[in-house]
């Protein structure tokens, strides 16, 4: 690690957050390196897929880490196909059930060790504490919690956990991939299909909704 040349690691699902997050990175430090997971989830490569394109675009490594046991878990309908995914908006009475446990804690745990080994500075994670209601490792907690791990696990580089999009909406967000020139074509975010989005699912609304507040026409829907 020097000054000069900065590193960074981006948790890299394919989706909006994420694809804006490395696009983030990419200005701030000198080399970037992406991971993405693959955990079973439905659209895992039509992901995968998005994921790809965003690491070439900003010149980025990419690392897919597999992670089949996840289907061991049960609950998630974000895995099991034979569940139905809700419509509903994030509640904290009622947890959705695309929930999959524990998610952001497993691929930050995995980031870190790849940091520790490669000496990186910074994990930067797409999560935004809108979701906290909804998923509770979306929390600010949370995150400050995984930072002391980070700190106190790390042998050597003990890189600091990024947030970039906390604070921010989905409007927020998207107008800052705006301004990065991100290639929203390039991201998926529905959690039922991979060939057109369902447009009713929870990441469907969402996602529209924040294309809609700020006057700008979403390319996988037009």
């Amino acid at each position: 690690m020097t000054e000069e040349n900065p590193t960074c690691i981006v948790l890299l699902s394919g989706g909006i957050d994420s694809a804006v997050c490395a696009f983030l990175a990419k200005e701030k430090y000198t080399a970037v390196h992406c991971l993405h997971f693959d955990y079973g989830q439905r659209n895992a490569a039509k992901e995968s897929a998005c994921s790809k394109k965003i690491a070439t675009q900003i010149g980025a490594s990419y690392h897919e880490i597999e992670m089949p046991w996840y289907s061991l878990l049960n609950g998630s309908s974000s895995v099991i196909n034979n569940q139905i995914i809700p419509d509903s908006k994030l509640s904290k009475d009622h947890l959705p059930n695309t929930i999959v446990p524990f998610r952001n804690g497993t691929m930050l745990s995995i980031a870190t060790a790849f940091a520790d080994a490669w000496d990186i500075d910074a994990i930067y994670i797409g999560a935004t504490y809108a979701d906290e209601s909804g998923y509770p490792d979306c929390r600010p907690e949370f995150f400050w919690a995984m930072q002391n791990v980070l700190f106190n696990g790390s042998s050597k580089a003990h890189p600091i956990l990024e947030v970039p999009l906390g604070d921010m909406d989905k409007s927020d967000v998207i107008n800052l991939g705006r301004r990065l020139k991100v290639p929203f074509k390039d991201t998926w975010s529905c959690y039922s299909r991979s060939d057109d989005p369902c447009g009713n699912c929870l990441a469907c609304n969402v996602r529209r909704e924040g294309f809609k507040d700020i006057g700008m026409a979403d390319p996988i829907f037009s």
